[in-house]
């Protein structure tokens, strides 16, 4: 056998972009309770029932099938349409929203996204994964869809002028897990 310089260089260099390819994240900084509801809660310059309204509308805009509403409580669930590949794995994306009214009769309106994956074996066992979403973005994207709706049915601005949202650096290092298009 003949010895080939060249087909061993690119077995070596092969090898090593194997392994460059093979390099994992740096794990994602986890959120505390309290970032969690800042990211996840806003307030808005509207009662309860438009606010509730809103929230309701732009559930169904987005496709999900709301499942539960009760103003009384102010508590909203819904769950996006399931995409099944062809391996038999299903996704979805399950929110809920609780809509309350603040003592300046403003609405505090607080939403949850979920992703829920249901995974097929091959002997007929089902593995659900359900993760919380925690990609500031998504909840972003949806209270803006939320204050525009408000905007359409009462034609005010229902954000307070000194209201805080989260700034690009805040929402940075983020995976984003669900996408709630503008």
């Amino acid at each position: 056998m003949k010895f080939r310089p060249s087909l061993y260089l690119i077995l070596i260099i092969s090898m090593f972009l194997t392994i460059q390819g093979c390099q994992m994240r740096p794990p994602q900084p986890q959120l505390n309770p309290l970032q969690i509801e800042a990211m996840q809660t806003r307030t808005f310059n509207v009662d309860k029932r438009v606010a509730f309204n809103a929230v309701v509308t732009v559930f169904q805009n987005l496709g999900y099938i709301v499942s539960q509403a009760n103003f009384n409580t102010g508590f909203i669930t819904a769950q996006s349409p399931k995409n099944t590949n062809f391996f038999g794995n299903t996704n979805s994306v399950k929110t809920t929203a609780f809509i309350t009214e603040t003592y300046d009769h403003k609405s505090k309106i607080r939403i949850n996204f979920v992703t829920n994956n249901m995974f097929s074996g091959n002997k007929g066992q089902v593995t659900v994964n359900d993760t919380a979403v925690e990609n500031a973005q998504s909840y972003i994207n949806a209270f803006n869809k939320i204050r525009q709706q408000i905007f359409v049915s009462t034609g005010m601005n229902p954000v307070s002028p000194n209201s805080k949202t989260p700034t690009q650096t805040q929402t940075q290092n983020q995976i984003p897990e669900v996408s709630i298009n503008d």
